[in-house]
This record gives structure tokens, C-alpha cells and sequence, in this order.
């Protein structure tokens, strides 16, 4: 790398003859006149991003020996506002002038063979010489010489309407992206491919007619297109490339033209409708539309064959369009008895989902984050309920357990849930204000957590608080036990993020790790006697947590039970405690004094983990022998 007299810097080609202008070095004047050889040396490149995002460069002479001009060259130069492109130049490279607020016009000299995507994405007015073979422009706009493809529509700020001359085969690579003021785009009938991110962040677009002989929708077409309501499509369509929709939140209808037979022989990308909530494909069949009124089953479901070579389990949506989906009874001449883990997870589109007779099981995740889900029906021959089956349903308010199941996962139902009721026949759970329980009604399984009311007191004769019982409920700040109960399991209160009290019955014994993780606003948890034992991260990110009382017999307190707890300042320690596992305190910083009831000789003796204080500031420790302790990060340091 060496260095010009004006402060530039450079490199030289292996030819020896030539060189390329690598960077900005000390140049700082606003403007840049580039000489035709340096230190006996022709300059023919520009390098890729040499001087992007140059805050002073007003103006740029290029000299008539340059023939490249690199990637990203002169990308988000903020005050350019003149340049011109020699004729000796004959390579544009990717996004050479992208994003140049200032540089209104640019001519693009004869010598040019090849301008590569975005390489004058921003420019208001792009001339091409009328002598160069292979690109033109009309109207400042910029195409190929033949005027089939349109590679880069000028920035124009007060239009909003734009017409594609008919003739244009291809629209490409970025051709509109960024175009916030358009709000409609006419596309002619000789077009047959629209590249990638071609739309891309058109926010102003509403609606778009793509021409009944359009090929191929390129990946990302329509990404970020936040206003985008509805799309039409003709039945020439081939293939729709990987997230073509993305981000397209208002998206709600696409119309095709052709039958929903020639939609399922389209291509179709990963991820081509990703984060559109809402979108459903209407085709022109008559047969399709009298199957999803009649509610017959859905066809087209992915499956896969179980071991027995008889029955099968769904799998995924596949290309089934529906948005009220009903599982069969049989596929293919398959009886279908499950449905598989995440096969409809996340499937934003999801209205409704009626179980056919014959399903036995619905795995874990099988429905989870179906946002738009308002409705399921089950059938009487299912037996289990998978981990977290229906989880983050927002709008699923309320569902029923069919008579036969007889296990039903951690955190099954949640994210919405105002009404969880169970068959009077079924003989391992119950029903009780739309919460569930055991049958014998002695284990709370799950807390309705789409309740509103902002206080819960738990029945009394209830022995036992389930995995993540009460997990994830944002409304509920304050929350009863009583006696009855000796067991509370992991992670029952975790994610409550209004819950602030806590009352615990007398006769708790046993209690799970990540209890209270995650439940910002908790202050203090009554427990008759003390807390009997404390489980690892117990208290995580219990922020507001301020005050902990231990029974004398606990013996531990283990690894992050009170990470976090930013408000804790002081602590009672039991002598029972013998060990203090790693980053038990992490992150109290005002934690300052802990009362142990034992001699300084017995915390001497404790087991601690290494790092079970990191990150806490100074603190004391007073023993019952009245001798005290100080301790502090720099003193172990």
C-alpha cells in the first residue's frame, strides 16, 4: 500500500504498469481530482468502498485511463454532488454510488458494459452517452440498450405513479427498492421477470396487478412492503422465489388467477409469505371454494408414514392454502393418528383447526405462535396434549378437553387462554372457573392465564403447583397458596411480569428451580416459616425483589438463586446453610450486608463456588459472634 502526494492511497496491479486507488488516507479537501498515472503508474481502478461514506467530497474529476469502478466506491457519499463516468470506464460494480443524497444527476459514458445491481440506486436523473452499446435511458430512467430490462429507476420524490413501458421483459435487481413515494406501479404484458428485491421497502404501494404472463417473482420482491394490502397473480406464474412477502404485516389476500391444482404446481421458495400474518391465496376454483364451505379435509397436508405401515402422522402444511384447516381421518389410505412436533408452528395464516376422529396425539409445539388461532376443534379419540401443543395462540380464548386424554404437557395452553374446560367424563382432569386441575382437584395444572383479574387465591386441598402453572400470565400481581400445599414445581411463577406478592401455605416442602425467573415486578414472597429451600436461579431478574426469608433449615443456596435481584440489600443467611454454589448473587449490586446466623469460624468452613459474589459491590458478613467480615470485588481481585 503506498501513499499519493495528495494524501490518497494506492496499490499496484501485478502487471507492473498500472495501479488502483485503494482509500482516502489523509485527502480531506471537498474536492478530488484524480490523476491519470501516479508515481509512473496509469490509473485504471477505483477499489471497492475506497471512499464510502466520505463526508467531504463535493466533486470528482476521473481521469480518461480509469476502466473500473469498484463496489461501493462511493457509497453514502453525503454531500457528492457532482461526477461524471469517463468513457474509458467499463465495469460499474455493485452499489458504486448507492445512497448519494446530493448527487442529483449522473452521465454514464459510452465505454460501459456492465452496471451491476444498485450501482445508481438514489440518483434523480441518470443520462446514458447516446453512443454507448449496451445501456440507454428513458426518461432518467436506466435500462439495457435494447430496452427490454429496466435495471434502475431514478429517485424521482414527487411522483407517485410510475408506468413500465410496454416491451420491458425484466425489472432488475432493486429496480424500485427504497421508493416510499410510489403508490402504484403499472406493469406492461411483455413482462416476465421481476428479480430480486425488486419492491423492496415501497411502503406508499397498497395493492399490485402483476401481468398475466409474469414467470418468475424473484426473492424478497415485495420485502417490507408494510402497506401492501392485496396482490393479483396470473396463472403464467412458475415460481415465487424465498421471501417474497416478508414483512408485508397488512398483506391479507393474494388473488390467482388460475385453480388451486395450477397453484400447487408453482414453485415455491422457503419462507416466501414469511411475517405476512394475515395471507391467504384465492384461486378460481370453483371445486376448492365448495370443499372449504362444506368443511371437508384439508387437503395437501404433509404427512409421514408411522412404523406400522397403516397410520400416519401430519407433519406440516405443505402447500394446503386453507386458513380453517380440518385434519382427516385418513390421507392417501392412511389413518391418521398424530399430529407431529411443530407441524403448524408459527403459521401466522391459522384461523381454525377441527381434529377428525382417529387422531390420538398431538405433539409438542404442534400449534405454537398461531397468532391468528381462534378456534380448535378436538376429537374424542385424542390421549395426549404435547409441551407447549398451543402455546402463544393469543387469540385462542378458549378450548376443551375431549373425554379420553389422560396427558396433558407443561405450559399446553397459553398466551391467551381465558377458559380451559374439560369433558365430565374424562378421568384424569377437571375443570374448575376455567382453570385446570387433576381430576381429584389436587394438582393445579395450569392457570388460565388470558385472565384478566389482577388476584388469584388458590382452592383450598390443592397439594401440588405444576410445571410452569402459573408461567407467562401478565395479568395476575398477586397470587395466594394455601396450607395444603407441599409441592410447587419448576418454574410455576416464572415470566409473571405484573406479579409483585407471593403467599405461601405453612406446610411447602419442596420447590422447583426458575420459581419466580423473569418476574420483574415481585417484591416479596410470604412464606409462613421461611422459605424451606431455594432452587437454582430461583429468583433470576426479580428486579423489585427486596426482601427473602429462609427457614433456619435450609442448606443451600445454589447456583443463581439470586441473580439479578438488583434491589436486594440485605439477607439473612441460616447457620443450616452449608453451601453457596457460583453466581448465587450475581449482579445485586446493592446487596450490601448479609446477616449470617453462624460464627465467623463455621463461614469460614462454607463451600462457595467460585464466582458465587462476581459482580457484586462491596459487602459485609456479621456472624453471630459479633465478628464481621468485609469483603469486596477488589479485595478478591
Amino acid at each position: 500500500m503506498k501513499t499519493t502526494p495528495h494524501g490518497l492511497t494506492y496499490y499496484c496491479h501485478e502487471n507492473g504498469t498500472s495501479c488502483s486507488i485503494s482509500g482516502i488516507g489523509t485527502f480531506r479537501d471537498p474536492v478530488l481530482i484524480i490523476p491519470r498515472m501516479i508515481d509512473g503508474y496509469k490509473v485504471t481502478s477505483i477499489s471497492s468502498f475506497a471512499f464510502s461514506r466520505n463526508p467531504f467530497l463535493k466533486k470528482v474529476v476521473l481521469p480518461d485511463t480509469l476502466e473500473t469502478i469498484g463496489m461501493g466506491a462511493f457509497f453514502a457519499c453525503s454531500a457528492l454532488e457532482e461526477v461524471a463516468i469517463p468513457d474509458s470506464v467499463t465495469l460499474l460494480d455493485y452499489e458504486a454510488f448507492r445512497d448519494c443524497p446530493m448527487l442529483s444527476e449522473i452521465i454514464v459514458g459510452s465505454g460501459v458494459t456492465e452496471i451491476r445491481s444498485l450501482a445508481l440506486k438514489g440518483i434523480r436523473l441518470i443520462r446514458v452517452s447516446e453512443k454507448n452499446r449496451c445501456y440507454r435511458s428513458i426518461d432518467g430512467n436506466l435500462y439495457t440498450k435494447d430496452g427490454k430490462t429496466l435495471i434502475q429507476y431514478a429517485t424521482k420524490k414527487d411522483a407517485s405513479r410510475f408506468a413500465v413501458p410496454e416491451g420491458v421483459t425484466t425489472l432488475g435487481n432493486g429496480a424500485f427498492s427504497d421508493c416510499p413515494h410510489l403508490t402504484e406501479i403499472a406493469l406492461p404484458d411483455s413482462l416476465r421477470a421481476i428479480l430480486w428485491s425488486v419492491f423492496e421497502n415501497c411502503t406508499g404501494l397498497k395493492r399490485m396487478v402483476l401481468p398475466e404472463g409474469l414467470l418468475r417473482l424473484g426473492g424478497g420482491a415485495f420485502h417490507g412492503c408494510r402497506a401492501l394490502e392485496e396482490v393479483s397473480l396470473g396463472t403464467g406464474l412458475s415460481c415465487i422465489e424465498t421471501e417474497a412477502f416478508r414483512d408485508c404485516p397488512a398483506l391479507s389476500r393474494i388473488r390467482y388467477g388460475g385453480t388451486a391444482a395450477q397453484w400447487r404446481a408453482i414453485e415455491l421458495g422457503e419462507d416466501w409469505r414469511d411475517e405476512s400474518p394475515q395471507l391467504r391465496v384465492e384461486t378460481n376454483d370453483a371445486d376448492e371454494q365448495r370443499r372449504r364451505t362444506e368443511n371437508e379435509a384439508s387437503p395437501f397436508l404433509q404427512y409421514t408414514v408411522n412404523g406400522d405401515g397403516k397410520t400416519c402422522t401430519v407433519c406440516d402444511i405443505g402447500l394446503c392454502l386453507d386458513t380453517e384447516i380440518v385434519i382427516p381421518s385418513t390421507i392417501d389410505g392412511y389413518a391418521v393418528t398424530a399430529i407431529g412436533a411443530a407441524a403448524f408452528k408459527g403459521q401466522r395464516a391459522l384461523v381454525g383447526v377441527t381434529v377428525c376422529e382417529g387422531v390420538r396425539e398431538i405433539s409438542e409445539e404442534a400449534f405454537r405462535d398461531c397468532p391468528a388461532l381462534t378456534e380448535v376443534c378436538l376429537p374424542q379419540s385424542l390421549l395426549l396434549i404435547g409441551d407447549e401443543a398451543f402455546f402463544g395462540c393469543v387469540r385462542l380464548s378458549e378450548i376443551a378437553v375431549p373425554k379420553c386424554v389422560c396427558t396433558i404437557g407443561k405450559r399446553a395452553f397459553g398466551g391467551g387462554m381465558t377458559c380451559i374446560s374439560v369433558s365430565e367424563e374424562n378421568a384424569d382432569y377437571s375443570s374448575a372457573d376455567g382453570n385446570l386441575y387433576t381430576k381429584d382437584g389436587k394438582t393445579l395444572v395450569r392457570y388460565a392465564d388470558g385472565k384478566t383479574a389482577p388476584a388469584f387465591s388458590c382452592p383450598d386441598g390443592v397439594t401440588v403447583i405444576c410445571v410452569s402453572a402459573f408461567s407467562d400470565c401478565p395479568h395476575l400481581k398477586e397470587i395466594t397458596l394455601p396450607d395444603s400445599v407441599t409441592e410447587i414445581e419448576d418454574g410455576a411463577f416464572q415470566n409473571c411480569v405484573a406479579l409483585q406478592t407471593v403467599s405461601i401455605g405453612k406446610n411447602v416442602t419442596s420447590l422447583g428451580y426458575e420459581l419466580f425467573c423473569g418476574c420483574e415486578r415481585l417484591v416479596r414472597v410470604e412464606a409462613a416459616n421461611g422459605l424451606p429451600m431455594l432452587g437454582a436461579y430461583m429468583f433470576e431478574r426479580c428486579r423489585c425483589l427486596r426482601e427473602v426469608s429462609l427457614a433456619r433449615s435450609v442448606a443451600q443456596i445454589p447456583r443463581g438463586a439470586f441473580c439479578g435481584c438488583r434491589s436486594l440489600t440485605a439477607l439473612t443467611v441460616p447457620a443450616s446453610v452449608t453451601m453457596i454454589a457460583d453466581f448465587a448473587f450475581e449482579h445485586c449490586t446493592a446487596l450490601t450486608a448479609i446477616r449470617y446466623e453462624g460464627t465467623e469460624r463455621q463461614w469460614a468452613d462454607m463451600l462457595r463456588g467460585e464466582d458465587w459474589d462476581s459482580s457484586m459491590g462491596a459487602y459485609t458478613v456479621t456472624c453471630t459472634d459479633g465478628k464481621i467480615a468485609a469483603f469486596s470485588l477488589s479485595h478478591l481481585r
